[in-house]
């Protein structure tokens, strides 16, 4: 089984809403009965794997629904309602197959042994018969596969509408992100736009800005490390020329 990534953090946890409680719930104990019904109609009727399927999801529900939907948290509604749609997509057409007449396979094998007892000749006979989808005329058994066949697809489109009805009277949802939690969100005049928008800084030097800075962009601080600036420089005259002035001498004389 997939168990879903914490998306929501502590809202998946919340409590059902009053609504699911007081009102929804009763319906889901409606989907419980026509569940635990359609399970036990698989099993008189010699369906091993729709007995497990419909017996997991019979315990689902009552899992959920018990305690006053203490466990019914937005998770389990949106797993278990993805499940059921599926399951109702293919039990539909199944049905659709099926209502306009089944047809049961009557299998004979007759083995004819030669007289010398050498050789071995096996016969196998196949009857077809087509009936209507509840028929009189067959056993007990056959009436109940076709009523299973019916409630199979009922229960799981009531199953997938409760989910989506329960589910959407949370007052979040899973994948609703909360504004603080973005990365890479937007601050004041907007993330790497406008003029003299800061980016870092710290350790006693000014941040870096980009914006409109003595005629340039200025990236990198100011102090006696000096800046690299791009645009206009200064123009002869106006200011110290580079490679010029007294030379220095580093170390002690």
């Amino acid at each position: 089984m997939l168990l879903p990534m914490n998306m929501g953090g502590a809202e998946a946890d919340e409590e059902a809403p009053r609504s699911v409680k007081d009102f929804w719930s009763k319906l889901w104990w409606v989907l419980f009965g026509l569940l635990l019904g359609a399970a036990v109609m698989d099993l008189l009727g010699g369906d091993v794997f729709g007995v497990l399927f419909l017996g997991s999801m019979t315990f689902v529900v009552y899992y959920m629904v018990s305690n006053d939907c203490k466990h019914m948290t937005q998770y389990c509604l949106m797993l278990f309602g993805m499940m059921v749609l599926i399951q109702a997509v293919f039990d539909t057409v199944t049905l659709m197959t099926l209502v306009g007449g089944r047809t049961i396979q009557h299998r004979t094998v007759r083995t004819v042994i030669s007289p010398d007892g050498r050789s071995r000749t096996q016969n196998i006979k196949i009857d077809e018969e087509t009936h209507p989808f509840f028929d009189r005329s067959q056993d007990f058994t056959y009436n109940v596969q076709s009523a299973a066949r019916i409630a199979s697809p009922v229960a799981m489109a009531l199953g997938a509408l409760l989910s989506y009805w329960s589910y959407n009277a949370y007052p979040t949802g899973l994948l609703a992100a909360a504004d603080d939690s973005r990365p890479f969100a937007p601050q004041g005049a907007g993330m790497y736009g406008g003029p003299g928008q800061t980016l870092g800084g710290g350790g006693g030097r000014p941040p870096a800005t980009f914006g409109p800075s003595s005629g340039g962009f200025r990236l990198g601080g100011g102090g006696s490390g000096g800046s690299f600036a791009a645009g206009p420089q200064p123009s002869a005259g106006n200011g110290p020329r580079l490679w010029e002035g007294s030379g220095q001498r580093l170390g002690n004389d």
